[in-house]
């Protein structure tokens, strides 16, 4: 059944510092302004989108005390007014998850584990959860010197902000497929090492795990997924037998960005040789990654295992279905990777090989042409459009251009000729959210509205 909404719409706009008023109903950065329209705009709704928006207004004015005013005047969805009006109203907000949306599914909610919910991947996994309606997660799992802990006591909490209230109650359990005989899907913040073993005996157990390991990427029967470049790859899981588990995997946080940038220009002209420079953030490397130490006035041009996984993930996401397994597109790739002393934010600086001499204005019409293979699902966490291309000079930059589409966006920009390939762009992509916790959320949401998952038991 195709996913539906039920929540009343809520459009906010932030804005800078200085710029010009927008709407009647536009919320600035100033606290007070913000306290005093949210009353306003609150009032008009009714009790059921309430909690969710005050929930969210509030951890969005903390934001603003730490920051003093917000960088990003993007608009907010939290909701949506009805079944029939949500494309509309998504894409008149241009931007941005539809965070309080509604997939409406046959049973009721649909029941979320996680795995390595104590690292910086399961706690962006829970906060992305935060406010969704359909996935809630009831079981949290993590290493062995963490289970039987009340979960606060067990992580500690790295992001901005409170964790979300519930988690007050939650105890971490073991990593072992009959902690979670009650889930519908098992989502997966694990390193490599330990998902090729856990991520392996929870799908052998019957689970459906959609991970964010490398462990099996690149396993010929296991789809790599970015929903709105190849979505359609799932049906590779869709006819396994009843009760037999399977992985869906999301791909390497650069990749993520990558792909989606160049899946447009792939489409219209055919994509031969990429070459590309990543400078990519702190939060990459998870918590154990280098410290500030490291990289003032630094930085490291080295990432252990990245360049290889850039290389060969990207031409599985472009490639095609045949006979049961992926036939990856016949792309050479050729990847720099570099850690700079950036938090959130992977920057990428490529050159790419076309199958025709392209115009810079032909690849900016197709990008923002772009819409994806899921947008007639309305996929609540999908953002619109999925890439933003903008056209200044300086621009994408990680302090401005990484909330785009409530993280979940990727930005391009200085698109232009190159004279060693064909075209040279520079592209930006959330690498904690868009590539990885939402990147996995965005999986799961593609596997309820086409039938994988459900609440009615693994299926």
């Amino acid at each position: 059944m195709p996913p539906q909404v039920e929540a009343p719409l809520v459009a906010i706009r932030t804005s800078r510092r200085g710029r010009e008023p927008g709407p009647e109903r536009t919320v600035h950065g100033r606290i007070p302004d913000l306290e005093a329209q949210a009353e306003e705009v609150v009032a008009r709704f009714p009790a059921a989108a309430e909690r969710r928006l005050l929930g969210w207004l509030e951890r969005w004015t903390e934001r603003v005390r730490q920051r003093s005013v917000l960088h990003d005047d993007d608009e907010r969805a939290i909701g949506c007014t009805a079944p029939n009006r949500r494309a509309q109203a998504r894409a008149a907000i241009g931007r941005g998850p539809c965070y309080g949306a509604t997939m409406v599914v046959d049973g009721g909610s649909i029941r979320v584990g996680l795995l390595g919910a104590t690292g910086l991947v399961g706690q962006r996994i829970i906060r992305f959860l935060e406010p969704h309606r359909t996935l809630r997660v009831v079981r949290v799992g993590a290493s062995g010197r963490s289970v039987g802990r009340p979960y606060l006591k067990a992580a500690q909490w790295s992001l901005p902000g409170d964790p979300p209230a519930d988690v007050e109650d939650w105890t971490v359990v073991a990593c072992e497929p009959e902690a979670f005989e009650d889930c519908d899907v098992v989502l997966s913040g694990l390193d490599a090492t330990t998902g090729l073993d856990v991520e392996g005996r929870f799908a052998a157990a019957g689970h459906v795990v959609v991970s964010n390991s490398s462990a099996y990427r690149m396993a010929p029967d296991v789809p790599l997924v970015v929903p709105e470049v190849n979505g359609s790859h799932v049906r590779l899981v869709e006819n396994r037998p009843p009760g037999r588990g399977c992985i869906i995997t999301n791909p390497n946080c650069s990749v993520t960005g990558l792909a989606l940038a160049l899946a447009p220009l792939h489409r219209a002209f055919g994509v031969r040789q990429v070459v590309v420079s990543t400078l990519q953030a702190i939060s990459g490397a998870g918590v154990e990654g280098p410290r500030a130490l490291h990289l003032t006035d630094n930085v490291i041009p080295f990432i252990a295992g990245e360049e290889d996984k850039i290389e060969t993930e990207l031409g599985k996401i472009l490639g095609v279905v045949v006979d049961g397994t992926v036939e990856a597109a016949p792309i050479a790739v050729s990847a720099h990777c570099h850690r700079v002393p950036t938090i959130d934010g992977h920057l990428e600086a490529v050159s790419v090989g076309l199958g025709m001499r392209v115009a810079a204005a032909d690849a900016i019409a197709a990008l923002r042409g772009f819409r994806g293979e899921v947008a007639d699902l309305a996929l609540p966490s999908a953002p619109v459009p999925p890439i933003v291309v903008r056209e200044e000079d300086d621009r994408p930059q990680p302090r401005y251009d990484r909330d785009a589409g409530g993280g979940m966006a990727v930005t391009v920009g200085r698109v232009r000729s190159c004279p060693v390939l064909d075209l040279r762009l520079e592209l930006l992509s959330h690498n904690t959210i868009r590539g990885a916790a939402g990147a996995a959320v965005l999986n799961a949401e593609l596997l309820a509205a086409r039938g994988v998952i459900g609440p009615r038991g693994r299926r």
